[in-house]
């Protein structure tokens, strides 16, 4: 019993030098966010709580502590107080775009619709670049079965803030179930070179090799691919996705003869092939995208096959086992080479599909 007291001091003492230690600048709020959060995630909630009821009771006034403590409370189902902690909050002229998102799903988890959009809202229009805030105002209309004004809102998300991975993610998967398999393609590779959420790289990384396999399609002449289904009354057809379709088949000839599967060593030669067809015809002039561009980059070092492998892996992971060990050197040289040679996404480099509207 005394050891286990004297343990608890000695805890106590770390916390108060560490609170006497700082001052609470940007730097160290960002600690402050990442030892919460890490006691979160692994539910170490009286960790948590003990951490924040510390700092509070000296910087009683802070905006990252009390966040935080919103967090808490949200992690433990205390809806109301995370409430109350939030709406305090937002009162304060250091109030950011997260703590309108919270406040929204909040709310809409107490089952207050009415609320939680006029927070969202609210928060959009002090931060009408936040991706963060149209991912939850498309994460509420997907709650509410309104699935055209989720896809809106995502896809504001992506064209305000493109850095901001989880509206692809969220894209991808809507249109993976829709007539339109090829923005789910182009939306889950952009996301798999931009996020760092190991969980969802995986699930997307599957679906990106599912969306193809979907796709396969097959008639009197062999497999080919159809990628979109438009309905419209005048059966007019986007001219990128009807290229895109054109090119990948003729690409595909060259990879499919006599097969009736699409393995992964066929799939990474036919995207490769309708790389260079792409670039080789013209087709990125007159329809750019970040994300072809990046592939020819990758192309050109002579990284394809690796790059590829990477991406689609959790579509064959057995046929990647096999790949890597016989490959070992050329995927050492690829992972190098991208650390400094990652997917460029800014305000002048990002991709979404109203940019194809106006052809």
């Amino acid at each position: 019993m005394f050891k286990e007291k004297i343990k608890g001091i000695t805890s106590l003492i770390s916390i108060l030098l560490f609170i006497c230690s700082i001052n609470l600048n940007a730097e160290n709020e960002n600690k402050i966010n990442k030892t919460v959060q890490s006691y979160l995630l692994k539910s170490e909630f009286d960790k948590a709580k003990n951490y924040l009821d510390s700092l509070s009771s000296i910087y009683s006034d802070n905006i990252a502590i009390k966040y935080n403590l919103a967090l808490y409370y949200y992690s433990q189902k205390e809806f109301a107080q995370a409430k109350t902690t939030l709406l305090d909050l937002i009162e304060n002229d250091g109030v950011k775009d997260i703590h309108y998102q919270l406040l929204s799903r909040v709310y809409d988890l107490m089952e207050d619709g009415n609320k939680a959009n006029e927070y969202i809202y609210e928060g959009i229009k002090k931060f009408p670049k936040s991706g963060a805030l149209y991912y939850e105002l498309g994460l509420i209309n997907l709650s509410d079965n309104i699935r055209l004004d989720a896809i809106e809102a995502f896809e504001k998300g992506i064209y305000n803030d493109p850095k901001y991975d989880k509206n692809y993610y969220q894209l991808a998967k809507i249109y993976a179930n829709s007539d339109n398999i090829i923005w789910s393609i182009i939306y889950s590779e952009i996301f798999l070179n931009i996020t760092i959420d190991v969980e969802k790289a995986r699930e997307i990384s599957k679906l990106l090799y599912e969306s193809f396999q979907f796709a396969v399609k097959k008639n009197d002449d062999g497999m080919y691919f159809s990628f979109y289904l438009d309905e419209d009354s005048n059966n007019k057809i986007n001219p990128f996705k009807y290229n895109f379709e054109k090119i990948f088949n003729s690409s595909a000839k060259e990879i499919l003869k006599n097969q009736n599967n699409l393995y992964i060593d066929d799939l990474i030669g036919i995207r490769k092939a309708f790389l260079v067809n792409w670039f080789k015809k013209g087709y990125n002039i007159h329809y750019p995208n970040i994300l072809f561009d990046y592939q020819k980059k990758i192309l050109d070092n002579s990284s394809y096959t690796a790059y590829s492998y990477s991406i689609l892996s959790e579509g064959d992971s057995q046929a990647l086992g096999i790949w890597y060990k016989n490959n070992k050197k050329e995927f050492s040289e690829y992972s190098k080479w991208s650390v400094g040679n990652s997917l460029k996404i800014d305000e002048n480099h990002k991709f979404s599909i109203k940019q194809y509207d106006e052809y």
